[in-house]
């Protein structure tokens, strides 16, 4: 009984998958590509965190608004880290920029300006 039940969903599961296979992805939200970004610096994985982080500030609009400032304080961070101070101040400044201070992310961006991120 249930082999036969199976043969009979079989058919019905591959039609399911291979329509969802066919159907185009749904394009990632700016909060979705900061979230991969986020989980890739985690890893040590900087380029494709830092390719995430650029993807998110394609969004029109960007939403969360936060999501901007944080992005322009990571990439800083990634810089700093692969030691590309410059381009890590020139990050900084476009988080200062935001004038947005969610969960503190200025006062981050002000002191890393300052003194360049590293992991302790």
């Amino acid at each position: 009984m249930k082999l036969r039940f199976l043969l009979v969903l079989l058919p019905l599961y591959s039609i399911v998958s291979w329509a969802q296979l066919t159907q185009p992805a749904t394009p990632k939200t700016p909060l979705e590509h900061f979230q991969a970004g986020e989980a890739f610096l985690s890893q040590n994985n900087y380029q494709s965190a830092a390719n995430e982080f650029r993807e998110s500030l394609k969004g029109n609009p960007i939403e969360p608004k936060w999501v901007a400032v944080w992005v322009h304080v990571d990439l800083g961070k990634i810089f700093d880290l692969t030691g590309q101070r410059q381009r890590a101040i020139r990050e900084y400044k476009r988080a200062l920029d935001t004038k947005d201070n969610t969960r503190g992310a200025l006062d981050d961006a002000a002191k890393y300006v300052e003194t360049p991120f590293s992991r302790k």
